[in-house]
């Protein structure tokens, strides 16, 4: 299987032939990722942490954290390095099931950038840096919803669904309770770049 970054949707994926799986279009394989300059400007600056989510999706990281940021929301895998060199999701550390490994993986771009395996247990959201770009193209299973295809964002109890107008409607399921998540997303919707996002019960 081979994993590839769609510059349609922003969201890594295991192509169905040609097509993306998230939003049905055409995948060029031997098309360049962005630059690190294009990445910046797309996924914007880190602004607020919504909370740690799951979200169901065949064969990638089903357990990661969700990002608002200047420009939209970046979902942000939990990932464990294993012994023998693979990487994993949290949620199949928990259950002790079969490992989610990167040893297949392959990148449409050149050069092919191996992910290694480092002693940390994690890779977590880049607080460091002002913007996840730096990141996001070595961490398979990130994804990044630009808030301009953001139609409508509904929160009931722990189920948040982002509807989006390039890309099928995606349902996180929060890992908190309501009082440790639910001030983070009325802090966001209330700020007038997200009030346009109709449907919102927070």
């Amino acid at each position: 299987m081979r994993v590839v970054l769609c510059h349609h949707c922003w969201t890594w994926v295991f192509p169905q032939g040609p097509a993306c799986p998230e939003c049905k279009s055409v995948i060029t394989l031997d098309e360049a990722d962005p630059s690190a300059d294009e990445m910046t400007a797309r996924l914007g600056t880190t602004a607020l942490r919504l909370g740690e989510v799951g979200w169901e999706r065949p064969k990638l990281p089903p357990r990661g954290e969700l990002w608002a940021t200047s420009t939209g929301l970046c979902y942000w895998p939990l990932l464990s390095s294993q012994p023998n060199g693979s990487i994993v999701s949290f949620e199949r550390v928990a259950a002790r099931d079969h490992s989610w490994s990167v040893f297949s993986l392959w990148r449409a771009s050149p050069p092919v950038r191996e992910i290694a395996a480092t002693e940390d247990a994690s890779t977590p959201f880049p607080l460091s840096v002002e913007t996840p770009s730096q990141g996001f193209l070595d961490v398979p299973g990130a994804a990044f919803f630009p808030r301009e295809n953001l139609v409508k964002v509904v929160c009931r109890g722990r189920s948040w669904t982002l509807f989006r107008t390039i890309g099928r409607t995606v349902r996180f399921t929060a890992y908190s309770v309501a009082t440790e998540w639910k001030p983070a997303w009325q802090t966001l919707l209330r700020q007038d770049a997200w009030r346009h996002l109709a449907g919102r019960d927070t």
